[in-house]
């Protein structure tokens, strides 16, 4: 899977001053960084090797910024193999639905794909596993409409006939 890079995002220009050492020597950095990040109740370990962060050349903190918070998310979402945002957000266009549309049809809280398509919050494995299976299968946003799905969905067969239906309840 090919990573998408995140817009750039806008931050005051370096030299920052450190808040530890309080000298005028933050630039942005390459380093190799690791960290452990929680996503679905799980531990992940993320080893970022060329990790763009803010640091101060005399004592050698780190700070983090949204930019850098960017990058740990874009390495959890390659590691775990979820979708992209963008490719979540091309998927949603090439079927034609809004977000808030998409949002419904799979019965998310309304704004849950925009923040998802934002980069805000970074999908569960299920979010990411239905979200591929309604762009993959026809069939499935059929069955998912705007009212919400058939209410014997996954419980008797449909639309095959009512005496299909009828001999399931025997």
């Amino acid at each position: 899977m090919a990573l998408v890079t995140e817009k750039p995002v806008k931050s005051r220009p370096f030299p920052w001053f450190c808040p530890v050492c309080r000298k005028q020597e933050v630039f942005r950095t390459p380093v190799t960084y690791r960290t452990k990040v929680k996503h679905d109740d799980v531990l992940h370990e993320l080893e970022l090797t060329n990790f763009q962060v803010p640091k101060c050349r005399n004592c050698g903190e780190l700070l983090f910024d949204l930019t850098a918070d960017d990058q740990i998310n874009q390495a959890l979402r390659a590691k775990l193999e979820l979708l992209h945002p963008t490719e979540i957000c091309e998927r949603r266009e090439a079927i034609g639905m809004s977000a808030s549309e998409l949002s419904q049809r799979l019965g998310f809280p309304e704004d849950t794909i925009k923040r998802i398509e934002e980069g805000l919050v970074i999908q569960s494995r299920a979010q990411d596993n239905f979200l591929r299976v309604f762009f993959a299968f026809p069939q499935v946003r059929q069955a998912f409409t705007a009212s919400g799905p058939d209410p014997r969905l996954g419980l008797v067969p449909i639309g095959i006939g009512d005496e299909c239906l009828a001999g399931s309840h025997q």
